[in-house]
């Protein structure tokens, strides 16, 4: 912050033997300016929050998806991200061999994989997009009918395109624990969570691809 100097009244020049003029009356302090926002944020820094390495080619890979059935772009939330590894964490201490368990999180994701650890998470986004190939749009009723249905898991692909949904965050985690190890988890949530257990809520959420 500049600092303003202010001018120096009253100096006599001891040359001249004129009394010196008053000094002109002080003008009223200013009042301090309103604070500055904070500048927005940018897109251009990492995505923080969980230990994917490939964060932003995950988000990238999410985003590509859900444009096709017609969605806006979710945002990276580091919060979300930060509740996603520490889930993948959790996974990953009961070993390789645990069954996967979800918490009753809306919007929760879980992925598990064997094989070395590379820190990457746009694999198990790949793998839940490919549950679109066996998804029916027409049937009717769809939660009824279709998610319902013995067998038929489509969840990991509905809330990936699911369209009320804004923010996304990841995390992944190995273990050398068990006889399927070595051994990977990715955990996503997404928030507001889909899969709302409503038909109108699956028709107008989840949309057929374009193009």
């Amino acid at each position: 912050m500049h600092r303003r100097q202010s001018p120096r009244w009253g100096h006599k020049d001891t040359a001249d033997p004129s009394p010196s003029p008053p000094p002109p009356p002080r003008r009223p302090p200013r009042s301090p300016s309103p604070p500055r926002p904070p500048p927005p944020a940018t897109a251009s820094g990492p995505l923080t929050g969980g230990g994917c390495d490939d964060a932003q080619q995950t988000l990238d890979r999410v985003n590509k998806y859900r444009a096709a059935h017609q969605a806006l772009p979710v945002a990276w939330d580091p919060a979300l991200a930060s509740q996603a590894q520490a889930y993948a964490n959790t996974l990953a201490s009961r070993g390789c061999d645990a069954a996967l368990s979800h918490t009753g999180a809306k919007g929760e994701m879980l992925y598990w994989e064997y094989g070395g650890w590379d820190g990457y998470c746009r694999y198990a986004i790949s793998d839940w997009y490919g549950e679109s190939a066996v998804y029916s749009f027409n049937d009717t009723p769809f939660y009824t009918n279709v998610i319902m249905n013995a067998g038929n898991d489509f969840s990991h692909f509905t809330q990936l395109v699911w369209r009320s949904s804004t923010a996304v965050g990841c995390g992944t985690q190995s273990s050398s624990d068990g006889y399927m190890s070595p051994c990977n988890y990715v955990v996503c949530y997404f928030a507001p969570g889909g899969n709302m257990a409503s038909d109108a809520a699956y028709l107008s959420n989840v949309l057929p691809a374009t193009g």
